[in-house]
């Protein structure tokens, strides 16, 4: 019970404060575009694809699109919504047990959004936020560099199964890469915002 009021006194509070920097789909779109052009990203690899807006649009920006959902369903309308983009891969699974093998030809300069978090009334995987596995692969991908966002900062407060911040940029900072909250994102890499 303690746990719930300190959940629900934190999202009041920060959608009391934060509401202004809450983005919508497509400012959130035009965001990670800003950061694969910025940071010359080729490649863009995302976690929780759900119907594959983000992977299409990312599709014109780079050369390269990896998309995971763990949803069948929503994979497979994904996987019709993105047909038009040959350079799009659509994977169905949990990103856990995908992002290892689906990383295996990635190098250099690669973006990852990653949102593949347990929502509520959404399928989810082995944990509710795989979210330091999916760090822990790609750290251990010494071939790429990456640059990464992770969607829904505002709920990481160690509360439903999510870390806390804190805990996230322990992990980051462990592995030596740079941290950096900015509206609902977190942003992670070696360089400096």
């Amino acid at each position: 019970m303690k746990a719930v009021l300190k959940f629900w006194f934190y999202m009041f509070n920060w959608n009391r404060i934060h509401d202004h920097l809450l983005l919508t789909t497509y400012e959130k779109q035009d965001r990670i575009e800003y950061f694969a052009r910025r940071f010359g990203a080729r490649t863009f690899v995302e976690t929780g694809s759900y119907h594959g807006a983000t992977s299409k649009h990312l599709a014109d920006h780079v050369d390269k699109v990896i998309t995971i959902e763990i949803d069948p369903a929503a994979a497979a309308v994904a996987t019709q919504n993105c047909a038009e983009k040959p350079n799009i891969t659509v994977h169905c699974g949990s990103s856990e047990e995908v992002l290892p093998q689906a990383l295996k030809d990635v190098s250099g300069p690669t973006l990852f959004w990653l949102d593949a978090h347990y929502q509520v009334g959404m399928l989810k995987g082995s944990s509710h936020c795989p979210l330091f596995q999916e760090l822990k692969t790609i750290f251990q991908n010494p071939q790429i560099e990456p640059i990464i966002l992770i969607d829904d900062a505002r709920k990481f407060i160690w509360a439903n199964g999510w870390p806390s911040l804190m805990s996230v940029q322990r992990f980051v900072d462990k592995h030596g890469y740079g941290f950096r909250v900015s509206g609902d994102m977190i942003c992670v890499g070696k360089f400096g915002m």
